[in-house]
């Protein structure tokens, strides 16, 4: 007796392999599938008798081959450093073969807006993570396993402190202090945008000296920042009104007569 085995689809299911010794009555035939293949094979058996008759029996096996999803492919985004508050942030990866379901992992206070279970996601973050990996694997209903992940490492800069640049003021004499806060987060810096009316004693002291021109009104900006977060600003106003009268308390007018009788004039002085 002789008996052979071939397959359809060798892409997916190579010829099989035959073991049989005649005069046994059984034997196995063992074939496996290609590599990251799925589909289907039709596997024939054929056993010729090598008799008188030369007896030929035929049998044709169907073989469906459930696919495990590949392996996830590198994850891309516009940037892998974020402020700990961003949204609308984009990370896509290319097909996963054989994956129904696109499984997502994200840091704590990270949510996906668009895109769930899909190769692209739009992701809002509100994280206290300084690091945290975004990780991703394809998965199906077929029972084979799930593909390996893929891994992105995304750092974190914490949302600067917000910027207050203190009372707006009015003063009397060239020279006055800023009461900006000091920032727990991040850094400093004030912005003079009143060219040729005053001066600043320092541009990263939130309480430094500002110098102000006679009757002149000067605008100063106090911006704390932090890495790629968005900056925070504040204004501060301070108007010289050297001259004016609240600037003397002690002035007044005075009268020559303060009892004086009808119809007589009092002269201010």
């Amino acid at each position: 007796v002789s008996i052979t085995a071939t397959s359809d689809n060798t892409a997916l299911i190579p010829n099989p392999t035959i073991s049989f010794t005649h005069p046994n009555t059984s034997g196995t035939l063992v074939f496996k599938p290609n590599a990251n293949q799925s589909g289907t094979a039709i596997i024939t058996v054929t056993a010729n008798a090598l008799g008188p008759n030369n007896n030929t029996t035929v049998r044709n096996i169907t073989v469906l081959v459930k696919g495990k999803p590949a392996a996830a492919g590198a994850i891309s985004t516009a940037t892998t450093t974020l402020c700990k508050v961003k949204n609308g942030v984009v990370f896509t990866v290319p097909t996963i073969a054989n994956a129904t379901n696109y499984n997502w992992s994200l840091p704590s206070g990270a949510s996906i807006v668009s895109g769930a279970n899909t190769r692209s996601i739009t992701v809002n973050f509100n994280t206290t993570v300084n690091s945290h990996s975004v990780t991703i694997f394809g998965s199906n209903s077929n029972g084979c396993g799930n593909g390996a992940a893929s891994g992105l490492l995304i750092n974190f800069a914490a949302v600067p402190s917000t910027a207050n640049a203190g009372p707006n003021q009015q003063i009397c004499n060239n020279l006055t202090g800023l009461a900006a806060n000091t920032p727990t987060v991040g850094t400093g810096a004030w912005t003079f945008c009143s060219t040729g009316l005053g001066s600043l004693s320092s541009t990263n002291t939130p309480n430094t000296n500002l110098q102000v021109v006679n009757n002149s009104t000067v605008t100063s900006v106090w911006s704390i920042s932090n890495g790629v977060c968005p900056v925070s600003s504040s204004t501060v106003v301070v108007t010289n009104i050297f001259g004016s009268p609240s600037c003397n308390p002690d002035a007044d007018f005075l009268a020559d007569n303060l009892t004086p009788c009808v119809n007589t004039p009092v002269i201010y002085y």
